[in-house]
C-alpha cells in the first residue's frame, strides 16, 4: 500500500485507495440520490479537504458520503455533457496514483470515533448560516448554475431562503410592549408595505485572470472599484449590498429608545 503526504492538505493526511477505507457500519447519516450530485460538485471544484479514519483499521469518522461520492466518480459520471472520472481519475494531482483521496489517521478507539462522527454531523455545536450571505455568495455564479443546483443552491431555492429570512426579520422585529402582552407580529402587520424581494442575481458572470499585480490594479482603475487580496467577485456597474442584519420595523405608538 502506498502513503505519501499530501502537499495541500494537513500535515498529517496521507494518501489512500479508496479501496482501503471502511465505512463505520453504524454511521447515521444515511445517504441516496444526492451523492451524485457531490460526485458532480468535487468534479467541478476540488476535493478539498482530507477525510478522517482510524489508523486502526482505516474505518471511517468523518467523510462517509465522499468515499461513496469517489466510488462513483471512479465508475465514470456525467457533468454537464461530458463523461469524467473513471478507473483513471486522480482526486488530485499530487496523488501517487489514481483512485487515492487525501485522509488523515487519528489513533483513537472505537467509542471516541463514534463519538467524533456524531460531533461531525451534529447540529447542536454547528452555526447558523445567514440567508443573505449565502445568497450573495451563490449569485456569482449566475442564477440557476449547475453548481449552484446541486448542493440546493438554485434560483427557487435562494429566493425561498431570502424571502422567508425576510418574513422572519419583518414578522420578528417589533418588541414586547412594556404596559400588555408580547406583541403578536400578525396583528401588527397591518399597515405596514409588503415585502418584495426583488431578483437580485447576476445578468451574467464572467471569470477573470490577471497576468500579475499590475493588471489587477489596471483593471480596478479602468472599473472605479477597489481589488484587495480578500476580493473574491466585483460588480460593475458597482452595487451597494443592502444589509438586513441592522434593520427592522418599529411601532410607531410605542415610545423612541432614549
Amino acid at each position: 500500500m502506498t502513503e505519501k503526504r499530501s502537499q495541500n492538505a494537513v500535515a498529517a493526511a496521507v494518501y489512500l485507495p479508496i479501496a482501503d477505507l471502511k465505512p463505520n457500519p453504524k454511521n447515521p447519516r444515511v445517504h441516496g440520490r444526492e451523492l451524485a450530485a457531490l460526485a458532480r460538485t468535487i468534479l467541478r471544484t476540488t476535493w478539498g479537504d482530507p477525510m478522517v479514519a482510524q489508523s486502526r483499521g482505516r474505518r471511517i469518522i468523518s467523510g462517509h458520503g465522499r468515499l461513496e461520492a469517489a466510488k462513483l466518480i471512479m465508475g465514470g459520471i456525467e457533468v454537464d455533457g461530458e463523461l469524467r472520472g473513471g478507473p483513471d481519475h486522480y482526486f488530485d494531482k499530487s496523488a501517487p496514483g489514481p483512485g487515492m483521496v487525501p485522509v488523515r489517521l487519528v489513533d483513537v478507539d472505537d467509542a471516541t470515533a463514534d463519538a467524533m462522527t456524531l460531533s461531525a454531523n451534529a447540529r447542536a455545536i454547528q452555526g447558523e448560516d445567514s440567508a443573505e450571505l449565502v445568497a450573495e455568495m451563490a449569485a456569482q455564479f449566475g442564477r440557476d448554475a449547475a453548481v449552484m443546483a446541486d448542493i440546493g443552491f438554485d434560483g427557487a431555492a435562494l429566493d425561498a431562503l431570502i424571502k422567508g429570512a425576510g418574513d422572519a426579520i419583518l414578522g420578528g422585529a417589533l418588541p414586547p410592549r412594556s404596559d400588555g402582552p408580547p406583541t403578536d407580529p400578525n396583528a401588527e402587520w397591518s399597515g405596514m408595505p409588503e415585502f418584495e424581494q426583488k431578483d437580485k442575481t447576476a445578468f451574467r458572470s464572467l471569470a477573470l485572470h490577471f497576468n500579475d499585480q499590475a493588471a489587477v490594479d489596471e483593471f480596478a482603475a479602468l472599473i472605479g472599484q477597489k481589488i484587495t487580496p480578500q476580493t473574491r467577485f466585483v460588480w460593475f456597474p458597482e452595487i451597494v449590498i443592502e444589509r438586513y442584519a441592522d434593520k427592522a420595523y418599529v411601532d410607531d405608538d410605542q415610545p423612541a429608545a432614549p
